[in-house]
């Protein structure tokens, strides 16, 4: 459960931030809190 979320995670890294808008769409429909901390976390290194 845990590792298809940080693979999702991993499948919206490769779409690059740039594309924040369909990101933030796609979690929403998702609606994985815990991807979006990932993602939080990982903000820094873009």
């Amino acid at each position: 459960f845990i590792l298809q979320k940080l693979k999702i995670a991993l499948l919206i890294d490769d779409f690059g931030y740039s594309h924040g808008k369909t990101v933030d769409f796609l979690l929403k429909e998702l609606d994985l809190p815990f991807t979006i901390s990932i993602i939080q976390e990982n903000l820094p290194l873009s």
